[in-house]
């Protein structure tokens, strides 16, 4: 299992692992943010600052780390294939990708520190738009706007845990941002043959660190301790990120295979220092667990982008609020019975009020999710099935609407690593 471990990190890091998903509202701010959890959590809504698992790995709220077993190891990644419309009141289109999720891991330190790992995809960039208008004398002008790229990001985090049955906990992620953005401006005169195209490209390559942080109370009640609560809240600085940015500015005209070919190069410039400030995030969230029977939980989260700037260019974006509810069932908990009575059943929802303000209307986000935890026979290792259904915005105003539907495939390999062995 190691080397699958080992293999499926190198892809991931590589690289190659990343699909694209074309999305217009990836045009603004940091592109497509995606939700830092794994498929025990996406599956429920993407709850889980107030909830935790001995089983699962919950990177956005790094003090739930605490509640893993002192001898375990655990591997945790999933893949996922998405189809996505894009809608307006005239038309509409449709786009299908696949891609790994994310990859991490967890292990002890000692019996009250435990700590964890992985890469997971932080944001995405991906849209293709086309605009035109006429202009006397000159003909039909067309502009092309296109993005690429995303940002990912390493983790290792730790958590303390102060207490046994009934603890308190406290985390924190060391986080490092990576990846590359472009985007693209084309200005082409297809009625004409006496004006060269122009585009216009900007790359910024992201590499930096930041940190964020947890805090978890785990509370045992009833006969035999069966019920628990958990509390949690996180928060997140409003750090600067240090990036460098290359731009490139250049008249062309484009052969028949499509090839631009460079007549004059108007600008060039590379490795230009500068800045992006993430939001300030809190959020918090509880949750309700009768042990081997069900777990449901709530969460909110608040950003503030008020600040959120790229390269001392302020955007204009709204602060953002997100809610989500969701839980597990498992029928038969620990009660001798048919397979499918140990099956972990799985639901949630979430509404996202999004930083986005385009056309004077907010860009806001609806989805429900559902999933499946598969047991293995003789092992506490699980396959995941989940499945997400959503639309953000909306096609008023001559906007877009996208809808999603995610299915995700995920593979949490749980082993006792740390057993000392006793030979007579």
């Amino acid at each position: 299992m190691l080397k699958l471990c080992l293999m499926a990190a190198i892809i991931f890091i590589s690289g190659s692992a990343w699909a694209q998903i074309n999305s217009p509202y990836s045009n603004f701010g940091l592109g497509n943010l995606q939700q830092e959890k794994s498929m025990f959590y996406k599956s429920m809504g993407g709850v889980g600052y107030g909830m935790n698992s001995d089983l699962y790995i919950n990177p956005s709220n790094p003090a739930t780390y605490a509640e893993f077993d002192t001898l375990s190891f655990i591997f945790d990644m999933a893949v996922y294939t998405e189809s996505r419309g894009l809608n307006t009141v005239r038309e509409s289109e449709s786009y299908n990708y696949a891609g790994i999720d994310y990859i991490t891991f967890a292990f002890p330190v000692t019996k009250w520190w435990k700590s964890s790992l992985g890469v997971l995809p932080f944001s995405k960039v991906d849209y293709q738009m086309v605009d035109g208008n006429t202009v006397p004398g000159v003909g039909y002008l067309e502009y092309n706007y296109e993005g690429s790229g995303g940002i990912n990001k390493a983790y290792i985090g730790n958590a303390l845990r102060f207490g046994k049955k009934n603890y308190f906990a406290i985390g924190a992620n060391f986080n490092y941002l990576f990846g590359t953005t472009m985007d693209v401006q084309a200005v082409s005169f297809p009625d004409s043959v006496y004006y060269f195209y122009t585009k216009n490209t900007q790359s910024i390559n992201w590499h930096d660190f930041y940190f964020d942080f947890g805090a978890y109370y785990h509370y045992e009640f009833g006969k035999d301790d069966e019920y628990v609560l958990g509390f949690g809240a996180v928060y997140t600085l409003g750090d600067e990120i240090n990036t460098t940015e290359n731009r490139l500015s250049y008249n062309y005209i484009q052969t028949s295979t499509g090839v631009d070919y460079i007549k004059d190069t108007l600008t060039f410039v590379e490795d230009i220092s500068g800045t992006i400030g993430l939001p300030q995030t809190i959020g918090g969230g509880f949750s309700v667990k009768k042990k081997n029977k069900f777990h449901f939980g709530v969460d909110a989260e608040y950003q503030n982008w008020e600040t959120f700037h790229i390269n001392g260019e302020n955007e204009l974006m709204e602060n953002s609020l997100r809610f989500a509810a969701g839980g597990q069932f498992m029928p038969g908990g620990e009660t001798v019975g048919s397979y499918w009575r140990w099956v972990r059943y799985r639901a949630g929802f979430y509404y996202n009020q999004s930083a986005l303000q385009v056309n004077n209307t907010g860009i806001n986000e609806f989805g429900i999710t559902f999933g499946l935890g598969l047991p293995l026979r003789r092992s506490r290792s699980t396959i995941n099935l989940g499945l997400e259904i959503g639309n953000r915005g909306t096609t008023d105003n001559d906007l877009i609407q996208e809808t999603f539907v995610n299915f995700r495939l995920g593979f949490s390999i749980y082993e006792n690593w740390f057993i000392q062995r006793k030979f007579n």
